[in-house]
């Protein structure tokens, strides 16, 4: 334990939170909190820098309960406000801020969480690079527990601008001192007579110790859902996403910077005025399904489905009975530099993920697409059996040798696309009724077990392991598929970024709660979270009300944050200075309504990739998961949460909300065209058989709000009848056009 620890004297009698007992202590440098559990020093968190005396402190009780702290360091004064909690769990959260008497350079700062000698700590994951501010452990020894560590850099973004550096692997540390330590340098300066922020941190207590690396998942998922309900999450905008999905396929359709024609047929770019690849069946395929979901809401049949549709079979090959990734007999650019980008190296999960999305096109009524993935499927179960269900990075698709293994050393090749597998032998099962599709899922899903949260290789194939996993438990009822589902899911949200970026370029774009497509990746990218977005509707339906009320919650609020996250991947929405001046792929055209591939920390700039066109199905998504038609089509209903179980009666329509009910989300109901007849909007909640009427507002925009929670059965009712009753809210009243927000409107936040 620290000496200034050991030699600190108590301020109060202390706190009982539970199985933990927590004292505030005075050290020479620091102030602490010194945390026991069964008479013994468990833990302690550190409130200071640790460099030169503390003087001069004073403590208060707050109106609120909480304690607060003042002191003096020799860089200046600091303020300190604990907050105690003791409701499901024991519970810590404190703030630290300093107000530097002169220019301060911040060379160096001691971690905050410090532990006794005794017990050691298994630490089942923790920050990477820019992602969640969180660390969680257990603790073995005499007095066993587990604890969940957040720190807010929402809060800290102040410090980052001062500092010129952002939380990057920040929150980590090695044993015995964890937990974060604020970037430093000797060109870290925090400027004098400000104060600001330095640590908002959140600290749960759990006397339970995870019996295996599974195990861990569903504590994890409980605990960061508590910590969650818990920050001051940012508002959410209103953005106008079937606008943007028309323009999307209007550019898809006509602009040659987005496809090329190969032997009579077009064929979608990945990158915008990229032409140093062959056609790729990942882009023609996502596009297709995301299009054909779109034309089916719209009601009407595009000719880009159809054109995407009609090339999807060149990409089987004959030879190797199977479809391929890049279309057979194209030749690569002699500018094409990567050693992997050739006919003969297939990159894992790319095979599986066209047969998924084939199956997609199959039950959608597409025979060609039918017969294509079940003449495909005895080649994918060849190559699961040749690498005994763990699969290489990439491997030669005629002889099946390893091409490359790992990522890195130690990391274990592609690990999720078992259950990318798995799902694409459910879909086989599904369609074609064979039982040996079922065992060939259960087998892959073998290979999952014990991962823990290193099952992440990347992560829309996560997201497709998660909905196998929790597929095969509604089939089998094999309770260990519903907890591999769960560290599926886990493995996702430790990849997120939950923290709202305010400093350098991101001050004009949104980065609160992002996937990163990839366990190491620096950015957000459209692709991996329209696909993780698509996913979780869909798991949500699946998993009803057995899944974890965490996991419900968790959910919802990445869906209702990406709706407003995601208008900023596109470059008409961003500061032209926001966006790098080099691209690694194509071009970037601001007026495209492509997608960049990323968003980035806000001392980077972003697009550095390119314009990301197999992203470009972001809008799609959006709009067919959370716009509903309503009143023949003259109302449009939004939900940012996901919307389940939609039926239509006469004048009122009802559907179920996704989620939790401890979450929020909003619903606005709109015309859908111009010159409507005034229409009164009565929304109500149903608890039970009882009908609540909700109060709504009218926006700006015309539209009726009304604020919901998760798990609700909503009710809306319209007439074309003046309104009677204070809960009722008039939309399109003999309205000109109805004003639609103009993209230069949404350039900043």
């Amino acid at each position: 334990m620290d000496a200034d620890l050991r030699d600190a004297t108590p301020l109060d009698e202390g706190t009982t939170l539970g199985a933990f007992h927590v004292t505030a202590l005075q050290g020479r440098t620091n102030l602490w909190l010194a945390v026991r559990s069964d008479g013994r020093d468990v833990m302690a968190v550190r409130i200071g820098r640790d460099r030169g005396e503390l003087t001069a402190l004073q403590r208060t009780v707050n109106s609120d309960g909480s304690i607060g702290f003042a002191f003096v360091t020799p860089l200046g004064p600091m303020r300190a406000t604990v907050d105690y909690r003791n409701e499901d769990r024991a519970a810590i959260h404190w703030t630290v801020s300093l107000t530097a008497n002169e220019d301060a350079v911040i060379d160096s700062w001691a971690r905050d969480l410090c532990f006794p000698s005794v017990g050691e700590a298994r630490i089942h994951t923790a920050q990477r690079g820019l992602r969640t501010g969180t660390l969680f452990a257990s603790v073995e020894g005499p007095t066993p527990f587990s604890f969940f560590y957040l720190q807010d850099f929402s809060s800290l973004n102040e410090y980052f601008d001062a500092a010129r550096r952002g939380p990057a692997d920040t929150v980590g540390g090695r044993w015995p001192e964890l937990g974060y330590a604020p970037p430093s340098g000797t060109d870290c300066v925090l400027p004098k007579a400000r104060e600001i922020i330095v640590s908002d941190a959140y600290l749960l207590l759990e006397p339970t110790v995870p019996a295996t690396k599974d195990a861990a998942a569903p504590l994890y998922l409980d605990l960061l859902a508590d910590i969650y309900l818990r920050l001051s999450r940012p508002d959410v905008a209103y953005h106008d996403w079937p606008t943007r999905a028309a323009r999307a396929l209007r550019d898809l359709s006509n602009s040659p910077l987005c496809s090329d024609a190969r032997h009579g047929r077009r064929y979608l770019k990945p990158y915008v005025g990229d032409d140093t690849k062959p056609p790729e069946s990942m882009v023609q395929l996502t596009l297709t399904a995301n299009v054909d979901e779109y034309d089916a809401w719209r009601g009407e049949r595009s000719v880009l489905g159809t054109v995407l549709r009609s090339g999807v079979p060149s990409f089987f090959d004959e030879d190797l009975t199977t479809l391929v990734r890049w279309l057979p007999g194209e030749p690569f650019a002699a500018s094409q530099a990567d050693g992997n980008m050739s006919h003969a190296a297939m990159d894992s999960w790319y095979l599986h993920h066209a047969l998924f999305n084939a199956s997609r096109l199959a039950e959608s009524g597409d025979a060609t697409a039918k017969a294509l993935f079940a003449r495909s499927l005895p080649y994918a179960i060849r190559v699961a059996h040749r690498f005994d269900y763990r699969w290489p990075i990439f491997f030669d698709l005629g002889s099946l040798d390893i091409i490359r293994a790992e990522a890195a050393p130690g990391t274990g090749g592609e690990t999720d696309v078992a259950g990318l597998y798995a799902l694409v032998m459910l879909r086989a099962y599904e369609l074609l009724g064979e039982k040996r599709y079922l065992e060939e899922a259960q087998a892959a899903a073998a290979r999952l077990e014990g991962l823990g949260f290193d099952l992440a290789y990347q992560l829309n194939t996560t997201g497709f392991a998660a909905e196998a996993m929790l597929r095969l438990w509604k089939i089998t009822r094999v309770p260990s598929y519903l907890r591999l589902s769960e560290v599926c899911m886990a493995n996702l949200f430790d990849n997120m970024w939950i923290w709202r970026c305010g400093y350098g370029n991101a001050r004009h774009y949104r980065t609160y709660f992002g996937l990163f497509p990839l366990r190491d990746a620096p950015y957000l990218a459209p692709y991996e979270e329209l696909e993780a977005h698509a996913k979780f509707h869909v798991y949500l339906a699946l998993g009803g009300e057995d899944l974890r009320p965490s996991l419900r919650l968790l959910i919802a609020e990445f869906q209702k944050y990406s709706l407003d996250r995601g208008w900023y991947f596109y470059p008409d929405a961003l500061p032209v200075d926001v966006i790098g001046q080099e691209v690694r792929n194509g071009r970037i055209e601001r007026e495209l309504s492509v997608p960049l591939e990323d968003l980035r920390d806000g001392f980077d700039a972003c697009g550095q990739v390119g314009q990301e066109v197999y992203g470009a199905g972001l809008p799609f998504v959006y709009t067919t998961r959370h716009y509903m038609r309503v009143a023949s089509g003259e109302l449009l209903a939004y939900c940012d949460y996901p919307a389940y179980d939609f039926r239509e009666d006469g004048r009122t329509v009802s559907w179920t909300t996704g989620g939790d009910p401890r979450g929020t989300c909003t619903l606005r109901v709109m015309p859908a065209g111009a010159n409507l007849a005034a229409t009164g909007i009565r929304v109500e909640a149903q608890a039970g058989s009882v009908r609540v009427p909700l109060h709504g507002t009218l926006s700006a925009e015309g539209h009726a709000l009304f604020a919901l929670r998760g798990a609700q059965t909503i009710h809306i009712t319209w007439s074309r009848e003046p309104a009677t009753t204070g809960a009722t809210v008039v939309v399109g009243a003999m309205c000109a056009e109805p004003r639609n927000e103009s993209l230069t409107d949404l350039r900043r936040p």
